[in-house]
């Protein structure tokens, strides 16, 4: 059996893309800017936080760590857009989150 067609996959590959941002926002932006973590679960009305905040005196700025890619049936076919609808719609999933998030703040 392949890593990657392993049931769990996704969700331990997400998590590790998610601590690898951090470390890399903590490297670059240690002086500057205060990175907090995100929280990992949903708040009470059912709205997932963001993954990272990077925040400075003027802004902040919402991070969601996403290590999905796109299947190669979305990314060949011309003639059936089925599989390029789904994917896009995982996108968009991902940025509704990240709009969620922020208008909670």
């Amino acid at each position: 059996m392949r890593i990657f067609s392993h049931k769990d996959f996704d969700n331990h590959f997400g998590t590790a893309l998610q601590n690898y941002i951090g470390e890399v926002l903590h490297d670059m932006f240690q002086d500057a800017r205060v990175i907090l973590p995100g929280e990992p679960t949903a708040n009470d009305r059912g709205v997932s936080s963001s993954d990272w905040f990077l925040v400075d005196e003027e802004s902040a700025l919402f991070i969601e760590s996403k290590g999905k890619r796109m299947g190669l049936a979305a990314k060949v076919s011309l003639s059936d857009m089925s599989a390029l609808d789904t994917e896009l719609g995982k996108l968009a999933e991902g940025i509704k989150q990240l709009y969620k998030c922020g208008q909670e703040r």
